[in-house]
């Protein structure tokens, strides 16, 4: 079976990409998007609910308007604590376009991200790292 992702942008081009990007990828079975951290707890605490497959991973971005990457990483870990379904999805992976060395470590010290990716220039690279942080 294939691997389930989740991408958290607020960017609606960068999220067309992302679908299109993911096509290519023949190991990702089943994409999900949220256009920010709220849509997103939204989203999550429905799969919960209802005893849905859980995506395998999750791609953020930081700065988003209503709730941005930090506030959804805050928010991530308490539901992680209430419960065990999300032992599989984590770590998350920062997708970013953020170069800031104090967000990279921001990131990595809520102990729930695994990865720092800041969004690359060309279609070709964002399809290498996106394969490089789901093997």
């Amino acid at each position: 079976m294939g691997k389930y992702l989740l991408f958290i942008d607020d960017d609606k081009t960068f999220l067309y990409l992302i679908e299109r990007v993911c096509q290519k990828i023949e190991t990702v079975s089943k994409l999900a998007t949220a256009k920010n951290g709220s849509e997103a707890i939204e989203k999550i605490n429905g799969w919960l609910e209802s005893k849905e497959v859980l995506p395998d991973v999750i791609f953020i971005d930081i700065n988003m308007p209503v709730m941005g990457g930090f506030e959804f990483l805050a928010e991530l870990k308490e539901i992680k604590y209430k419960t065990q379904e999300l032992d599989e999805v984590l770590p998350v992976v920062m997708l970013t376009s953020s170069h800031h060395n104090q967000d990279k470590e921001k990131a990595f010290a809520t102990g729930i991200v695994g990865d720092y990716i800041i969004k690359p220039a060309s279609i070709t690279e964002l399809e290498q790292e996106i394969r490089r942080a789901i093997e």
